[in-house]
Protein backbone atom coordinates (compact mmCIF):
# COMPACT_ATOMS: atom_id res chain seq x y z
CA UNK A 1 0.00 0.00 0.00
CA UNK A 2 3.00 2.51 0.68
CA UNK A 3 4.58 1.47 -2.56
CA UNK A 4 1.54 2.27 -4.35
CA UNK A 5 0.74 5.84 -2.72
CA UNK A 6 4.39 6.50 -3.53
CA UNK A 7 3.74 5.28 -6.99
CA UNK A 8 0.71 7.95 -7.24
CA UNK A 9 2.72 10.81 -6.03
CA UNK A 10 5.41 9.73 -8.56
CA UNK A 11 7.89 9.51 -6.01
CA UNK A 12 11.68 7.84 -6.94
CA UNK A 13 11.75 4.25 -5.36
CA UNK A 14 15.21 3.18 -4.66
CA UNK A 15 16.48 0.07 -4.62
CA UNK A 16 17.58 -1.18 -1.49
CA UNK A 17 20.21 -3.84 0.41
CA UNK A 18 21.36 -5.44 3.67
CA UNK A 19 17.25 -5.74 4.25
CA UNK A 20 15.89 -7.16 7.22
CA UNK A 21 12.53 -7.81 8.86
CA UNK A 22 12.05 -8.53 12.14
CA UNK A 23 7.41 -9.79 12.62
CA UNK A 24 5.88 -7.21 14.62
CA UNK A 25 8.44 -4.62 15.34
CA UNK A 26 9.55 -3.38 12.05
CA UNK A 27 12.35 -3.31 9.05
CA UNK A 28 15.59 -2.22 8.27
CA UNK A 29 17.44 -1.47 5.34
CA UNK A 30 20.35 0.66 3.60
CA UNK A 31 19.46 2.68 0.81
CA UNK A 32 21.63 4.87 -0.81
CA UNK A 33 24.16 4.95 1.60
CA UNK A 34 21.85 4.94 4.21
CA UNK A 35 20.41 3.32 6.66
CA UNK A 36 16.73 3.11 7.24
CA UNK A 37 14.38 2.20 9.68
CA UNK A 38 10.70 1.54 9.87
CA UNK A 39 8.28 0.05 12.57
CA UNK A 40 7.07 0.02 16.08
CA UNK A 41 8.29 2.40 19.25
CA UNK A 42 10.18 -0.92 20.18
CA UNK A 43 11.97 -1.01 16.99
CA UNK A 44 13.42 2.28 17.52
CA UNK A 45 14.71 1.37 21.09
CA UNK A 46 16.33 -1.85 19.59
CA UNK A 47 18.34 0.36 17.39
CA UNK A 48 19.29 3.31 19.55
CA UNK A 49 16.93 5.59 17.88
CA UNK A 50 15.50 8.29 19.95
CA UNK A 51 11.88 9.19 19.41
CA UNK A 52 11.06 12.74 19.42
CA UNK A 53 8.12 13.12 21.90
CA UNK A 54 5.80 14.89 19.38
CA UNK A 55 6.26 11.84 17.42
CA UNK A 56 5.72 9.46 20.35
CA UNK A 57 2.38 11.37 21.12
CA UNK A 58 1.40 11.58 17.90
CA UNK A 59 1.72 7.77 17.65
CA UNK A 60 0.20 6.92 20.93
CA UNK A 61 -3.23 9.49 19.43
CA UNK A 62 -3.05 7.20 16.16
CA UNK A 63 -3.19 3.96 18.62
CA UNK A 64 -6.08 5.66 20.05
CA UNK A 65 -7.83 6.31 16.66
CA UNK A 66 -7.57 2.71 15.67
CA UNK A 67 -4.57 3.09 13.37
CA UNK A 68 -1.42 1.80 12.93
CA UNK A 69 1.36 3.95 13.28
CA UNK A 70 4.76 2.74 12.12
CA UNK A 71 7.79 5.69 12.75
CA UNK A 72 10.29 6.18 10.11
CA UNK A 73 14.49 6.63 10.97
CA UNK A 74 17.07 7.80 8.85
CA UNK A 75 20.64 7.02 10.61
CA UNK A 76 19.16 6.89 13.89
CA UNK A 77 17.23 10.31 13.85
CA UNK A 78 13.47 9.94 13.61
CA UNK A 79 12.36 11.73 10.51
CA UNK A 80 8.26 10.92 10.86
CA UNK A 81 5.42 8.51 10.48
CA UNK A 82 3.11 7.03 9.15
CA UNK A 83 -0.93 6.25 9.36
CA UNK A 84 -2.28 3.12 7.61
CA UNK A 85 -5.20 3.45 8.51
CA UNK A 86 -7.61 6.71 8.35
CA UNK A 87 -11.07 4.90 8.92
CA UNK A 88 -12.70 2.39 11.54
CA UNK A 89 -13.15 -1.40 9.97
CA UNK A 90 -16.81 -1.43 7.96
CA UNK A 91 -19.59 -2.43 10.26
CA UNK A 92 -17.64 -1.11 13.76
CA UNK A 93 -20.93 1.14 14.21
CA UNK A 94 -23.07 -1.70 14.27
CA UNK A 95 -21.36 -4.12 15.49
CA UNK A 96 -20.99 -1.99 19.18
CA UNK A 97 -24.71 -1.42 18.62
CA UNK A 98 -25.30 -4.84 18.03
CA UNK A 99 -23.17 -6.21 21.56
CA UNK A 100 -25.01 -3.09 23.35
CA UNK A 101 -28.08 -4.48 21.99
CA UNK A 102 -27.50 -8.22 23.07
CA UNK A 103 -27.56 -6.60 27.04
CA UNK A 104 -24.21 -7.74 27.64
CA UNK A 105 -23.83 -7.63 31.89
CA UNK A 106 -20.69 -8.53 33.06
CA UNK A 107 -19.58 -9.29 36.91
CA UNK A 108 -16.13 -8.34 37.77
CA UNK A 109 -14.37 -10.05 40.23
CA UNK A 110 -10.89 -8.76 41.59
CA UNK A 111 -8.65 -8.14 44.60
CA UNK A 112 -6.05 -10.12 46.04
CA UNK A 113 -5.19 -9.34 49.89
CA UNK A 114 -1.48 -9.97 51.06
CA UNK A 115 0.18 -9.95 54.64
CA UNK A 116 3.18 -7.74 54.59
CA UNK A 117 3.78 -8.24 58.29
CA UNK A 118 4.77 -5.23 60.58
CA UNK A 119 3.14 -1.81 60.39
CA UNK A 120 1.94 -1.99 56.57
CA UNK A 121 -0.36 -4.91 57.83
CA UNK A 122 -2.68 -6.20 55.18
CA UNK A 123 -2.84 -5.10 52.00
CA UNK A 124 -4.09 -5.39 48.01
CA UNK A 125 -1.74 -5.92 45.42
CA UNK A 126 -1.30 -4.21 42.48
CA UNK A 127 -2.03 -7.39 39.98
CA UNK A 128 -5.74 -7.14 39.15
CA UNK A 129 -7.25 -3.37 40.04
CA UNK A 130 -5.68 -2.05 36.81
CA UNK A 131 -6.56 -5.18 34.41
CA UNK A 132 -10.03 -5.00 35.30
CA UNK A 133 -10.38 -1.23 35.30
CA UNK A 134 -9.05 -2.13 31.66
CA UNK A 135 -11.64 -4.62 30.74
CA UNK A 136 -14.76 -2.93 32.41
CA UNK A 137 -13.09 0.59 30.32
CA UNK A 138 -13.52 -1.95 27.36
CA UNK A 139 -16.11 -3.70 27.93
CA UNK A 140 -18.51 -0.20 28.81
CA UNK A 141 -16.87 1.32 25.89
CA UNK A 142 -18.87 -1.36 23.21
CA UNK A 143 -21.97 -0.80 25.41
CA UNK A 144 -22.01 -3.49 28.44
CA UNK A 145 -22.90 -3.01 31.49
CA UNK A 146 -20.10 -3.70 34.12
CA UNK A 147 -20.20 -4.31 37.82
CA UNK A 148 -16.66 -4.92 39.53
CA UNK A 149 -16.52 -6.48 42.99
CA UNK A 150 -14.07 -6.53 45.19
CA UNK A 151 -13.66 -6.72 49.18
CA UNK A 152 -12.94 -4.16 51.50
CA UNK A 153 -9.11 -4.71 51.44
CA UNK A 154 -8.80 -4.32 47.69
CA UNK A 155 -11.68 -1.40 47.49
CA UNK A 156 -9.76 2.00 47.08
CA UNK A 157 -7.19 -0.15 44.95
CA UNK A 158 -9.54 -0.84 42.77
CA UNK A 159 -11.75 2.44 43.06
CA UNK A 160 -8.69 4.32 41.98
CA UNK A 161 -8.27 2.06 39.10
CA UNK A 162 -11.90 2.34 37.82
CA UNK A 163 -11.94 6.40 38.60
CA UNK A 164 -9.48 6.79 35.33
CA UNK A 165 -10.30 4.12 33.10
CA UNK A 166 -14.21 3.29 33.82
CA UNK A 167 -15.92 5.38 35.94
CA UNK A 168 -19.03 4.31 34.77
CA UNK A 169 -18.56 1.06 36.20
CA UNK A 170 -20.38 0.08 39.53
CA UNK A 171 -18.32 -1.17 42.31
CA UNK A 172 -19.43 -3.21 44.64
CA UNK A 173 -17.68 -3.79 48.24
CA UNK A 174 -18.11 -7.97 48.99
CA UNK A 175 -18.89 -8.35 52.50
CA UNK A 176 -16.58 -10.89 55.03
CA UNK A 177 -19.85 -12.19 56.75
CA UNK A 178 -22.37 -14.44 55.12
CA UNK A 179 -20.67 -14.81 51.55
CA UNK A 180 -23.99 -17.03 50.03
CA UNK A 181 -26.39 -14.40 51.23
CA UNK A 182 -24.26 -11.99 49.61
CA UNK A 183 -23.93 -13.64 46.09
CA UNK A 184 -27.57 -14.82 46.20
CA UNK A 185 -28.21 -11.14 46.45
CA UNK A 186 -26.06 -9.54 44.14
CA UNK A 187 -26.70 -12.06 41.23
CA UNK A 188 -30.49 -11.14 41.67
CA UNK A 189 -30.12 -7.64 41.56
CA UNK A 190 -27.36 -7.71 38.35
CA UNK A 191 -28.17 -10.50 36.29
CA UNK A 192 -25.34 -10.95 35.02
CA UNK A 193 -24.52 -12.33 31.83
CA UNK A 194 -20.67 -12.69 32.07
CA UNK A 195 -18.80 -13.29 35.36
CA UNK A 196 -14.89 -12.59 35.20
CA UNK A 197 -12.61 -13.28 37.63
CA UNK A 198 -9.65 -11.88 37.63
CA UNK A 199 -6.56 -11.89 40.37
CA UNK A 200 -9.07 -13.19 42.75
CA UNK A 201 -8.43 -15.88 45.61
CA UNK A 202 -10.04 -18.89 44.62
CA UNK A 203 -10.75 -21.70 47.39
CA UNK A 204 -8.36 -24.85 47.23
CA UNK A 205 -9.94 -28.60 47.37
CA UNK A 206 -9.10 -28.44 51.43
CA UNK A 207 -11.79 -25.82 51.73
CA UNK A 208 -9.04 -23.14 52.03
CA UNK A 209 -7.38 -20.04 50.54
CA UNK A 210 -3.31 -20.13 49.58
CA UNK A 211 -1.33 -17.60 48.56
CA UNK A 212 2.00 -18.77 46.30
CA UNK A 213 3.81 -19.62 49.40
CA UNK A 214 1.36 -22.53 50.52
CA UNK A 215 0.11 -20.70 53.42
CA UNK A 216 -3.49 -20.03 54.18
CA UNK A 217 -4.48 -16.44 54.00
CA UNK A 218 -8.94 -17.25 55.30
CA UNK A 219 -8.61 -14.51 57.54
CA UNK A 220 -7.91 -11.96 55.32
CA UNK A 221 -10.47 -12.97 52.09
CA UNK A 222 -13.62 -12.33 51.27
CA UNK A 223 -15.18 -15.52 50.45
CA UNK A 224 -16.61 -14.59 46.62
CA UNK A 225 -16.31 -18.58 45.37
CA UNK A 226 -20.34 -18.67 46.41
CA UNK A 227 -20.68 -15.99 43.19
CA UNK A 228 -18.46 -17.61 40.90
CA UNK A 229 -20.44 -21.11 41.77
CA UNK A 230 -23.87 -19.65 41.50
CA UNK A 231 -23.19 -18.23 38.28
CA UNK A 232 -22.27 -21.60 37.05
CA UNK A 233 -25.31 -23.17 37.99
CA UNK A 234 -27.32 -20.82 36.57
CA UNK A 235 -25.92 -20.86 32.82
CA UNK A 236 -23.65 -17.26 33.57
CA UNK A 237 -20.78 -17.63 31.13
CA UNK A 238 -17.73 -17.59 33.77
CA UNK A 239 -14.04 -16.62 32.68
CA UNK A 240 -11.44 -17.16 35.60
CA UNK A 241 -7.65 -15.42 35.29
CA UNK A 242 -4.77 -15.98 36.92
CA UNK A 243 -0.92 -16.27 37.17
CA UNK A 244 -0.50 -19.17 39.56
CA UNK A 245 -2.95 -21.51 39.69
CA UNK A 246 -4.59 -20.10 42.97
CA UNK A 247 -7.29 -17.88 41.69
CA UNK A 248 -11.02 -18.41 41.33
CA UNK A 249 -11.98 -20.05 38.35
CA UNK A 250 -8.14 -21.88 37.82
CA UNK A 251 -9.74 -25.22 38.62
CA UNK A 252 -9.65 -26.35 34.93
CA UNK A 253 -6.01 -26.15 34.35
CA UNK A 254 -5.26 -28.10 37.56
CA UNK A 255 -3.35 -30.81 35.97
CA UNK A 256 -0.83 -28.08 34.67
CA UNK A 257 -0.59 -26.32 38.18
CA UNK A 258 -0.20 -29.54 40.04
CA UNK A 259 2.99 -30.35 37.31
CA UNK A 260 4.52 -27.01 37.25
CA UNK A 261 3.85 -24.69 40.28
CA UNK A 262 5.11 -25.37 43.73
CA UNK A 263 2.62 -26.76 46.15
CA UNK A 264 0.42 -26.72 43.12
CA UNK A 265 -1.94 -29.68 44.47
CA UNK A 266 -2.35 -28.18 47.76
CA UNK A 267 -3.18 -24.14 46.24
CA UNK A 268 -5.15 -25.19 43.20
CA UNK A 269 -8.61 -23.30 43.20
CA UNK A 270 -11.34 -25.81 43.10
CA UNK A 271 -13.69 -24.28 41.05
CA UNK A 272 -13.64 -24.33 37.06
CA UNK A 273 -15.30 -21.51 34.63
CA UNK A 274 -16.75 -21.88 30.87
CA UNK A 275 -12.44 -20.31 30.15
CA UNK A 276 -9.70 -20.22 31.93
CA UNK A 277 -7.04 -17.95 30.85
CA UNK A 278 -3.89 -18.05 32.31
CA UNK A 279 -0.62 -15.22 32.00
CA UNK A 280 2.55 -14.58 33.41
CA UNK A 281 0.67 -11.95 35.34
CA UNK A 282 -3.24 -11.79 35.71
CA UNK A 283 -3.27 -7.97 34.37
CA UNK A 284 -2.60 -9.05 31.14
CA UNK A 285 -5.18 -10.05 30.30
CA UNK A 286 -7.06 -7.33 30.84
CA UNK A 287 -5.13 -6.04 27.88
CA UNK A 288 -5.71 -9.12 26.10
CA UNK A 289 -9.24 -9.51 25.86
CA UNK A 290 -9.20 -5.61 25.46
CA UNK A 291 -7.59 -6.55 22.24
CA UNK A 292 -9.92 -9.08 21.41
CA UNK A 293 -12.81 -6.68 21.69
CA UNK A 294 -10.98 -4.24 19.89
CA UNK A 295 -10.21 -6.06 16.33
CA UNK A 296 -13.74 -7.38 17.04
CA UNK A 297 -15.58 -4.10 17.25
CA UNK A 298 -13.41 -2.40 15.10
CA UNK A 299 -11.97 0.58 17.31
CA UNK A 300 -9.01 0.24 19.66
CA UNK A 301 -10.09 0.02 23.25
CA UNK A 302 -6.66 -0.25 25.30
CA UNK A 303 -5.19 1.79 27.27
CA UNK A 304 -1.57 4.29 26.52
CA UNK A 305 1.03 3.51 28.15
CA UNK A 306 0.25 6.67 29.69
CA UNK A 307 -2.48 6.08 30.92
CA UNK A 308 -1.39 2.66 32.30
CA UNK A 309 1.34 4.41 34.10
CA UNK A 310 -0.78 6.69 36.04
CA UNK A 311 -2.73 3.81 36.89
CA UNK A 312 -0.69 1.95 38.15
CA UNK A 313 0.46 5.11 40.69
CA UNK A 314 -2.80 5.64 41.21
CA UNK A 315 -3.36 2.09 42.88
CA UNK A 316 -0.18 2.72 44.72
CA UNK A 317 -1.33 6.03 46.20
CA UNK A 318 -4.23 3.95 46.86
CA UNK A 319 -2.50 1.67 49.17
CA UNK A 320 -1.00 -1.10 46.90
CA UNK A 321 2.11 -3.48 46.94
CA UNK A 322 3.24 -5.37 44.75
CA UNK A 323 2.28 -9.18 45.77
CA UNK A 324 5.54 -10.67 44.97
CA UNK A 325 8.00 -7.67 46.71
CA UNK A 326 5.43 -7.36 49.59
CA UNK A 327 5.94 -3.86 49.48
CA UNK A 328 4.85 -0.56 47.37
CA UNK A 329 6.80 -0.46 44.10
CA UNK A 330 6.21 0.67 40.56
CA UNK A 331 6.16 -2.92 39.76
CA UNK A 332 3.59 -5.73 39.30
CA UNK A 333 4.51 -9.54 40.62
CA UNK A 334 8.35 -8.21 41.11
CA UNK A 335 8.26 -6.75 37.75
CA UNK A 336 9.27 -3.57 36.88
CA UNK A 337 6.88 -1.16 35.32
CA UNK A 338 8.81 -0.78 31.85
CA UNK A 339 8.37 -4.28 30.97
CA UNK A 340 5.15 -3.77 31.30
CA UNK A 341 4.59 -1.35 29.02
CA UNK A 342 6.40 -2.50 26.28
CA UNK A 343 4.34 -5.52 26.00
CA UNK A 344 1.25 -3.20 26.28
CA UNK A 345 3.26 -1.25 23.58
CA UNK A 346 3.44 -4.72 21.66
CA UNK A 347 -0.01 -5.88 22.19
CA UNK A 348 -1.24 -2.45 20.80
CA UNK A 349 0.68 -2.25 17.72
CA UNK A 350 -0.89 -6.14 16.76
CA UNK A 351 -4.24 -4.96 17.71
CA UNK A 352 -3.77 -1.65 15.55
CA UNK A 353 -2.61 -3.59 12.56
CA UNK A 354 -4.93 -6.17 12.85
CA UNK A 355 -7.43 -3.23 12.58
CA UNK A 356 -5.48 -1.31 9.98
CA UNK A 357 -5.55 -4.96 7.88
CA UNK A 358 -9.63 -5.29 7.51
CA UNK A 359 -10.07 -1.87 6.79
CA UNK A 360 -9.54 0.33 3.32
CA UNK A 361 -6.42 2.10 3.74
CA UNK A 362 -6.77 5.76 3.69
Amino acid sequence: AITACAKEKNAVILESSAFSMSAGKGVRADVAGQTLLCGAETWMAEHQTEIPSEAAEQSAALRRMGKASILVAEDRVCIGLIALSDVLREGAVSMTAKLSAMNVRTLLLTGFSIPCGGKTGVRGETDGPSGTANLAAALSAVGGEVCVVTDAVSFPLVQAALDLRAPEAKLVRFPQEQPEQAAEALLASFVPTHLVALERPGKALDGHFHNMRGEQIDAIVADTDPLFSLANQRGVVTIGIGDGGNELGMGGLRPLVERSVPNGAEICAALAGDYTLAAGVSNWWGWGLAALLSVRCGRLLLPSVEEETRMLDAVLQAGAVDGALKKAARSVDGIPLDFHLRLLQDLTDAAAQELAALVPLA
